[in-house]
Parts: C-alpha cells; sequence; structure tokens
C-alpha cells in the first residue's frame, strides 16, 4: 500500500509540474511495481522535456533491457557510460549487455572497470563466468571442432574429463602432456592474475597436443606477444594505470624490450 501511496505523490507531483524531475522517480517507481506501459510512458514524456537528463535515460534503458529491446538498451549505455562510469546501476547493466551481446573484448574492459566501482561480486563472477566459457578454446562457432554443451561429442579428444569442460580434453601422457594443471581454465585463470608467463607454458602444452588448433595457437602468439613486450613484471603481475609502479630493476629490462621493438618498427 505505501509502494501505491508513492505512485500516487509521484504523479500528483508530475501532473501539477510538468517540468518536474520527479518523473523519473515516478517511472522507476511504475517500473519496480511491474506497470512496465505507464514507466514507459511517463519517461518518454519527461524526456521531451529533459531530452540530455542522464538518470531519465538510464531508467528507460532498464526498461527496454527489460522488455526485450536490449539493442537499443545497449545502445543508450555507450552514450551514457563514457559521462557516469562511477554508476553501479548503469555499469553493471553495461556489463551484462555486452556480454549478451557477444561483445566480450569490451566486457572484459568493463569488468574490470565493474571491480572497481562495487558491481556485486555476483554480477561480476556471472559474467566473468560466461566471458571465460565464451573465450575458451573451441568455443567459437566454425569448425574448431568445439564441443557444443548441446551436442554430442565431435571427437575423442572432447571427452567430458576434469579437463575438458572448456571443450578440450584433460590432459594425456601419451601426447606428452603429464602435467594435471594443463588445461585451459587455469591458464585462463593466469591470465586474469597477470601471470602470463605461466599462462603462456600451459596454452604451449595444449598446443602440442593439438596442433591444429588455431585458437589454441592463437592464444600462444597473443601470450607471447606480450610477454615479450614487458607486459608483465619480474614478479609476474600486469602493469595497470593507477597501480604502484614497479622497482627501477624491473622496469629497466621491460624498457630496453620496448626500445628494442620500437627500433625494429621504426
Amino acid at each position: 500500500m505505501a509502494h501505491s501511496d508513492d505512485i500516487a505523490q509521484l504523479r500528483r507531483a508530475v501532473n501539477a509540474d510538468p517540468r518536474t524531475l520527479r518523473f523519473v522517480q515516478l517511472g522507476e517507481a511504475l517500473h519496480a511495481a511491474g506497470r512496465l506501459d505507464e514507466a514507459e510512458a511517463v519517461l518518454e514524456r519527461g524526456l521531451t522535456v529533459h531530452p540530455g537528463l542522464n538518470r531519465a535515460r538510464l531508467a528507460q534503458a532498464c526498461l527496454w533491457a527489460e522488455t526485450d529491446r536490449q539493442p537499443a538498451a545497449l545502445q543508450v549505455l555507450e552514450e551514457l557510460y563514457p559521462r557516469d562510469p562511477g554508476n553501479v546501476r548503469l555499469v553493471a547493466l553495461y556489463l551484462r549487455l555486452l556480454v549478451d551481446a557477444g561483445r566480450h573484448d569490451e566486457a572484459r574492459v568493463v569488468l574490470g572497470h565493474a571491480d572497481i566501482v562495487g558491481v556485486p561480486q555476483s554480477e561480476r563472477d556471472e559474467a566473468l563466468a560466461r566471458l571465460d566459457a565464451a573465450s575458451a578454446p573451441g568455443a567459437a562457432a566454425g569448425g574448431s571442432g568445439a564441443l557444443d554443451p548441446q551436442e554430442g561429442r565431435s571427437s575423442p579428444e572432447e571427452t567430458s574429463t576434469p579437463g575438458g569442460r572448456l571443450g578440450v580434453a584433460g590432459p594425456r601422457e601419451e601426447c606428452g602432456v603429464a602435467d594435471a594443471f594443463a588445461v585451459p581454465v587455469i591458464a585462463l585463470r593466469l591470465e586474469r592474475a597477470g601471470r602470463l608467463s605461466a599462462a603462456l607454458d600451459i596454452w604451449k602444452q595444449l598446443a602440442e597436443q593439438w596442433p591444429d588448433r588455431a585458437d589454441i595457437a592463437g592464444r600462444v602468439a597473443d601470450l607471447r606477444f606480450r610477454v615479450e613486450l614487458g607486459a608483465e613484471t619480474l614478479d609476474g603481475e600486469l602493469l595497470a594505470f593507477g597501480l604502484p609502479a614497479p622497482p627501477p630493476e624491473a622496469a629497466r629490462p621491460m624498457l630496453l624490450r620496448w626500445r628494442d621493438a620500437l627500433k625494429e618498427e621504426s
């Protein structure tokens, strides 16, 4: 009853002053009450008076995301995100819609920011799990021999071993891979932690096990390039803006590698 009273009070305020910003509160209250058509009408009317109001546009994007208009919602969030990167509600919704849209590289960038601004851990964990599943070897469609969880196994290598949950079977002695941790999920976790050299070692083992897998070879090439150019400190941690600079003795080898790389390019 109190919720209905709040809506009635807000509606009276909006009717009394068409220029009031309280239309956003009314739209959000109607949305929370499940009165989606009314909420959309209120927000649309208010935005004709205040077309650049970020909070109103975010409320509209939330409504669209809930009513099967995700592309439109994502377009709004793309505009709002640079203007209000500290808005937890905005960042959380933007992250979810990027993952839904398959824009995984962008989603990983937003995921790192989501941790900083305080998006709930459960939402970040869910996004991370979906991103890891999508980036696993063979996850992309198109002839990579990947195992679709909804289909049968397409080859003997794609067995449901503890290491094969990401589309690649666990290590096999006959392939020369005896390391029980040489599985994609461990490599991905090492990458996220900034342990690029350790992750590279695992991807190399997997590349030897499946030499015809272009996706694994691509991971090896990418990590080797990042390690050689100094994306990792001597302690194996990723360099990132906002973190303390490495000590001079750690930075010098990295700078020398960058200098050599720039000379080769020129």
